[in-house]
């Protein structure tokens, strides 16, 4: 699998409380040929997710790209 613009990833995170969470995010930027590092649109809880939630949605860039099972 490869990540492309507009696909619809999931974004591991720990929270302000320690909580491990997997929230929505949207490739906005991929390098090299998907597999690699991208930037991402998070849509996070809300309040659910301590004050990483409050705007709702946030970046995260440079993320390294990971298959599950892989």
């Amino acid at each position: 699998m490869k990540a492309t613009i507009g696909r619809i990833v999931h974004y591991h995170f720990t929270n302000s409380r320690g909580d491990k969470k997997v929230r929505p995010a949207i490739v906005v930027e991929a390098w090299g040929d998907g597999t690699d590092l991208l930037n991402l649109r998070v849509f996070y809880d809300g309040a659910n997710d301590g004050e990483l939630g409050a705007p709702g949605f946030d970046w995260a860039t440079s993320v390294h790209f990971l298959v599950d099972g892989a």
